[in-house]
């Protein structure tokens, strides 16, 4: 691990957590921008390419305030369902309508924020500064962007400039204390957030990062009550429940660890605006996908040579599963018995939820000697994430038969005896996977978990680097990592 100087697991939350300050929506006439809504929201930002271009037909028209207003309102709406990018359609048609006006702008550079586009973020933030410049909120705004940015001093100073001005809230100095570990000035941070809590502002965020800087630095019992203290204003709290698992991952009470890891699961379920953690192998997943255990089912590339059967393949690489699932319907009253068309069907019926009809066309598929592995493993992954430990061993197990060299099925075959209890069996699993395919990079992750709970440190960080290397977009093994 690294040194306690480095805040490793605090500084994870200084990339990921920074928010806006979000734009309710709202009927009436414009107002100052110090009206909306002083809440925080941490984001899940999408990264894209500055070439890529919003979907929403941009309508260029004379000014138009009501009609600016009605587009507000459906990009408000799309806001609310987390469609950012429809969102950030619509707001820019309502800022052709109405250039300059405020609550559109900010609202406009909020969905920028969301999606990762934070030159566009900045550039509207920065116009709204120039306009208002005594506005704490468009400050801090301001600040989270540049923060994303990683201008931390700038960060710091438009934060606490918004303090200065008025905006006091948990969220700023919350996400002040980040900008300071941004520039690996752990001290000022904790300062911050103890400032904080002698105000009254403290937030389970806040009490969570005061427990992750003292775990780090070695003060066990501190942290637990940190912990304990976020737990009291949020009892869902994912940040707190993860901590007090690394809390008791360090006195090496794994099965406390992976029972708070549990609730850490629960509480990302019931908050959208908290991003991923730790996630530890084998924690028990009642609610299909409330790991992410699902999106591990595997689809099959297309050995049919037709065009129609590569742009059904090409959709579901893509992500279009609506599309992808018409166009593989199709091929299904085509080739009604072909075991890769059910395998596929049922992958994306996994990932729409409906995990009963998608068992229904893995099972199609079993006694096919070619791509019955497949299947099998999917309906193991099933299993596995509803809990059935079991049920996802036997299929497990007989997807290897089928398909012994399948790396997908060596990796979900260790979690479920990690979810069992058999960490060593786990371990073996898990490094058996990733020896036959090394970009496996959940795997890798949960061996080191593994790995480290064992007291082999070093290894650990060898497969977390790995992970990373193989999948920088992976958020667990950074935050494991430090």
């Amino acid at each position: 691990m690294k040194s306690s100087e480095t805040y490793p697991f605090c500084i994870l939350v200084a990339v990921s957590l920074l928010g806006l300050v979000s734009c309710a929506p709202s009927s009436t006439s414009p107002t100052p921008p110090s009206k909306p809504s002083t809440a925080g929201a941490t984001s899940h930002a999408v990264q894209r390419s500055q070439a890529q271009q919003y979907t929403t037909t941009r309508i260029v028209k004379k000014e138009n305030p009501q009609g600016a207003r009605n587009w507000k309102t459906i990009a408000d709406q799309y806001v609310k369902q987390r469609k950012f990018r429809k969102a950030a359609g619509a707001y820019e048609n309502a800022l052709q309508l109405h250039k300059g006006d405020h609550e559109i702008m900010a609202g406009l550079g909020s969905v920028y924020f969301q999606l990762g586009d934070f030159e566009k973020a900045s550039q509207l933030f920065s116009q709204l500064r120039r306009r208002f410049p005594q506005d704490g909120k468009t400050l801090y705004n301001l600040g989270a962007v540049r923060a994303k940015q990683g201008k931390f001093r700038e960060a710091i100073s438009l934060f606490t400039r918004s303090t200065e001005l008025g905006l006091r809230t948990p969220d700023v100095y919350h996400n002040l204390g980040l900008a300071y570990l941004g520039l690996e000035r752990p001290d000022s941070a904790v300062a911050v957030w103890e400032k904080a809590v002698g105000l009254k502002l403290a937030s389970a965020e806040i009490y969570s990062s005061l427990g992750l800087a003292s775990l780090d630095t070695g003060k066990l019992k501190e942290a637990q009550r940190y912990f304990q203290s976020a737990l009291k204003l949020n009892s869902r709290s994912s940040d707190a429940h993860n901590g007090l698992a690394h809390y008791y991952l360090r006195l090496g009470k794994l099965p406390q660890a992976m029972e708070e890891w549990q609730k850490a699961l629960e509480g990302m379920r019931s908050d959208s605006n908290t991003i991923e953690k730790g996630f530890v192998p084998g924690s028990t997943a009642r609610e299909v996908g409330s790991d992410d255990r699902i999106s591990t089912v595997i689809g099959i590339r297309p050995n049919i040579g037709d065009n129609m059967y590569q742009h059904a393949w090409e959709l579901l690489q893509d992500g279009s599963y609506d599309a992808a699932l018409q166009e593989f319907l199709r091929l299904e009253k085509l080739h009604p018995q072909d075991p890769q068309i059910a395998v596929n069907l049922g992958y994306l019926y996994a990932q729409k939820g409906e995990i009963s009809t998608a068992r229904e066309h893995w099972e199609n598929a079993v006694e096919d000697k070619v791509n019955g592995g497949v299947a099998l493993n999917n309906l193991g992954v099933s299993a596995l994430a509803q809990g059935d430990t079991t049920t996802a061993l036997q299929y497990l197990q007989s997807a290897l038969r089928v398909s012994p060299r399948l790396a997908d099925a060596y990796s979900n075959l260790a979690s479920v005896h990690a979810e069992t209890g058999d960490l060593e069996q786990a371990s073996k699993l898990y490094q058996k996977a990733v020896d036959l395919d090394p970009t496996l990079s959940r795997a890798r992750n949960n061996l080191g978990l593994i790995l480290e709970a064992q007291g082999k440190e070093d290894a650990a960080m060898q497969q977390y680097e790995k992970a990373i290397e193989y999948n920088p977009h992976l958020t667990n093994p950074h935050y494991n990592l430090g």
